[in-house]
Formats: C-alpha cells, structure tokens, sequence
C-alpha cells in the first residue's frame, strides 16, 4: 500500500483481487474524467520487473516511465522488426518487455506470444514472422531446425570463413539453394536476435 497505490493478487482472496477490482471499475468503463485528473511524470514508477540474476542474485527493480519507453525506443533505433515480431520472452524480464513487447506495439508491429517452448516451432510456421527474439536456447533451437532442413535439402551448410563475412556484409547474395532452405526452415524470418546470456559462437 506504499505511496496509495493498491496491491492487486491475480486469484487472491478478499477486497484486492482481481474479480472484484474489475468489478469495482465497471461503473467508470467509458469515463474519461479520472484519466484526465491522473498526474505522471517520467520518473515515476511504471512497473516492478525482475533481472535475470545474470550478474548478481535475482532481483526486483523499479523502473520509471522515462526508463521504459527510453529502452524501447533505443531498440527500435537499432534493429526494425518488419510487420510481424514472434517472442517467447517472458514480460516480467525487462528484454521481454520493452525489446519484444512495447517496442513493437509503439511501431505498430503485430506481434505473436508463444508463452510455451513446446509448441514454438509450431506456432512459428503458424504466425510467419519476419523478426524472432530469442534468448540463446531458442536461437540454438532454430540453428538445429536450420541444421535438420539442410540435411533433408542435401545441403551443406558450413561455409567458409571468407564467405560467412562476405554474406554479413552483403557483399554477395546466397546461392538459391541456401535460400530455399533458409524458406524451408524458417519462412520469411529475415532477423533473429538472441539477448539476456552469451550466445555460443558456432550459433
């Protein structure tokens, strides 16, 4: 109850959960009276997300408005999603919120939420996105995905130092075969980006 503002328990019991606050806030569905009254600023509190612990011990961190849209912002200054954005990252993490989640919505990009592993590689064919975020488990999923297409193609997919560069750099185009696999296994998956831990090299 810090600083007025209620705690709400998803399932809980009693006068705070969620049952009986949307109940309470029927009566004001349509009013706009109570939002135009509401006072922030950037440095307030927008929500409480937990670190990964990557560093230290798991913890809880308050993150302010001007926090969260700066991250999503500067996300969006480095890499643009295209239309379509499929994420399995959880949005208590501060990745999964603002890089997969706020970021993409601020642009406009449609965005799928695969809130289970078991069923990524299903709802990935399904959803058809051009942009993955992944942590470096899915991204190692997707290179053995990759891996079993090449197989299936008659393909070989190592490729020379030399050429790995060229590719990155677009200097030159990639063969129609490395393309129809790239299709087969991912369709029109153009970026995959892997944050939150160190990605294995051969990845």
């Amino acid at each position: 109850q810090g600083d007025g503002f209620p705690i709400i328990v998803i399932g809980g019991s009693g006068e705070n959960n969620f049952a009986s606050v949307c109940e309470h806030a029927r009566p004001m569905l349509g009013r706009t009276e109570g939002m135009r009254s509401l006072k922030l600023s950037g440095d307030m509190t927008s929500v409480i997300a937990f670190t990964s612990g990557t560093t230290s011990i798991a913890k809880a961190v308050m993150l302010s408005h001007r926090a969260l849209l700066h991250n999503s912002a500067g996300s969006l200054e480095m890499i643009y999603p295209g239309p379509k954005l499929f994420s399995s990252l959880p949005m208590f993490h501060t990745y999964g919120l603002t890089c997969s989640s706020l970021g993409p919505v601020l642009n406009g990009v449609n965005i799928c939420v695969n809130g289970n592993l078991k069923t990524m590689l299903r709802d990935l064919k399904a959803f058809d996105p051009c942009t993955v975020m992944a942590v470096p488990l899915i991204a190692e999923m997707l290179c053995q995905r990759l891996s079993a297409a090449a197989i299936s193609l008659g393909l070989h997919i190592e490729l020379p130092k030399q050429r790995k560069r060229l590719y990155r750099f677009s200097q030159i185009q990639p063969q129609k075969e490395l393309v129809a696999l790239k299709n087969q296994a991912l369709g029109q998956v153009y970026i995959i980006v892997s944050g939150g831990a160190h990605l294995a090299e051969q990845v």
